[in-house]
């Protein structure tokens, strides 16, 4: 028997308990809790307290459907395998998650069917061509996701997976009331993902690594841990069953969910810290002056760039083109895509195509920034070549040989090539990463010279200045800060901060 089944009513389990002290187990099990009540009814079936520990639950069900269902229509229901049933609504991160059966799955399936996604278009779809002809608000996430993982070859998995994310679904829905207001779901939504199931971001050292494992739903489903992409697409997927819209937010490197309430309220959802609000302001930067917003079909595409990024970094540039092709049919006019897609050609045969997706997109803006893309500019210009690109994306770990590695490489390619603006910047960043602020300092300032005009070299050419006790450089440097922040009619909150900062020294009027 499933140990986790046994510890849902730890310490009082005993199979062959006096029926007074059944009616006491019961007594003492959460009404609201649904794989409580069905793992009390597996104990204890013959049991009158089983029995209305079954009937509780099915109470709990038929309390959002409008068309209550019974035993009677479930004729498999006695035939099922418990354990592996209640293992998927009790299983906790170190374990597997079973494979449904045949028989869960049609139970499953029947109890479940007045969830909000099943009348989406999406949900029944079978193939990625039919989930590109739909409007994106007929797109069913999850069933999108599985396909593109999966296949309609593997129909099995897919719905064994789809019909866990309608359990975890139902057990949100138990523990609503009638008619609930969405910020009601969202809080038990939250609640479910974030501390009844126990999904977390995974430790950097281990996502850094295989970021694959974090990214996908079915990883993410298996393992209970997930990158900030991974379990946003989870919550969206929980969100569609219960006729949640939330508003998909895509920060430069990040996504987080939103929703705004009737009266213009906003509450963001951040996955990576179990679901709690951030101020919009939080996710802005000097780069960064406005949120994009995403759709269902453009999350797809999303999670296609996490499956590329996950062959470029394993050198399978072939494969990672492909995935980005994935991605650019649900996005096709996505500037980042477009750029990621013509660099990984550029590591190919076809260096042509490359060029010619990096001309697309040579001075365009990404996701709310304020800047272009200097790599591609210098690129087409014969600043850098094909291995200087492929050094600024080389990931480093937390040890300082993997730092030390990476500015070697950059320092080498920066002999050839003293103009590359990127490189020179991470290679600066290296310095920082190793503590190292006055030859960071100096770094910059090569920038500076080569070009005045990026607000991120700006600010840490101020912050730094600041730090080294050079009062009169880091006013100059703030100044022309914001000039360029005033051109852009940008102002956010880390300028503020650096102006005080800097007020405090006397630095400015």
């Amino acid at each position: 028997m499933n140990r986790v089944i046994l510890f849902l009513i730890f310490p009082y389990i005993c199979l062959h308990a006096h029926i007074d002290e059944v009616e006491a187990l019961y007594s003492q099990q959460d009404p609201k809790c649904l794989s409580k009540l069905f793992a009390f009814y597996h104990l204890h079936s013959e049991n009158d307290s089983g029995k209305k520990a079954l009937e509780t639950a099915f109470s709990l069900i038929n309390k959002h459907r409008e068309n209550p269902i019974s035993l009677s229509a479930i004729p498999l229901f006695h035939r099922m395998d418990f354990d592996s049933f209640l293992t998927t609504l009790t299983k906790q991160p170190e374990e597997t998650l079973p494979q449904l059966t045949s028989e869960q799955i049609v139970f499953v399936d029947k109890i479940s069917d007045h969830l909000k996604h099943r009348k989406l278009k999406g949900h029944y779809a079978l193939s990625k061509e039919e989930v590109l002809a739909l409007p994106s608000e007929q797109v069913d996430l999850s069933r999108a996701i599985f396909l593109s993982q999966y296949g309609k070859d593997q129909l099995d998995v897919i719905k064994s997976y789809e019909a866990s994310l309608d359990l975890f679904a139902l057990s949100i829905l138990a523990r609503l009331d009638e008619n609930p207001s969405d910020k009601q779901i969202i809080e038990k939504i939250s609640y479910f993902i974030f501390y009844e199931m126990l999904f977390r971001f995974p430790p950097h050292s281990l996502w850094i690594k295989d970021v694959d494992q974090y990214t996908f739903l079915p990883s993410i489903l298996d393992s209970h841990h997930g990158v900030c992409l991974g379990v946003s697409i989870l919550y969206l997927s929980l969100a569609q069953r219960l006729g949640l819209d939330l508003t998909i937010c895509t920060p430069p490197g990040h996504i987080y969910l939103s929703y705004t309430g009737s009266d213009g309220e906003v509450q963001n959802i951040e996955t990576t810290a179990r679901g709690i609000h951030m101020p919009t302001e939080n996710y802005l930067s000097i780069q960064t002056k406005s949120v994009e917003q995403k759709t269902l079909k453009q999350v797809i595409g999303l999670h296609h760039i996490n499956a590329a990024s996950v062959f470029w970094q394993a050198g399978m540039h072939k494969k990672a083109i492909e995935q980005y092709q994935h991605a650019l049919s649900f996005m096709p006019e996505d500037t980042l895509t477009k750029t990621f897609l013509g660099l990984n050609y550029l590591f190919t045969e076809e260096k042509e195509m490359g060029i010619k997706y990096l001309n697309e997109v040579k001075g365009k803006k990404i996701d709310g920034s304020i800047m272009t893309n200097s790599a591609i500019e210098d690129y087409l210009s014969g600043a850098i070549n094909e291995a200087g690109i492929a050094a600024i994306f080389e990931s480093v770990d937390e040890t300082r040989e993997s730092i030390l590695k990476k500015q070697k490489e950059l320092q080498e390619i920066l002999i050839k090539f003293p103009n590359f603006r990127d490189g020179i910047f991470h290679l600066a960043i290296t310095w920082l990463q190793l503590g190292r602020q006055k030859e960071a300092l100096d770094v910059l300032n090569d920038y500076h010279k080569i070009d005045p005009n990026n607000a991120t070299v700006e600010y840490y050419l101020t912050y730094l200045s600041f730090a080294r006790l050079k009062p009169a450089l880091a006013k100059r440097h703030y100044k022309y800060l914001k000039y360029l922040l005033d051109k852009e009619n940008h102002k956010p909150g880390c300028l503020k901060e650096l102006s005080m900062m800097l007020k405090t020294s006397s630095l400015l009027e």
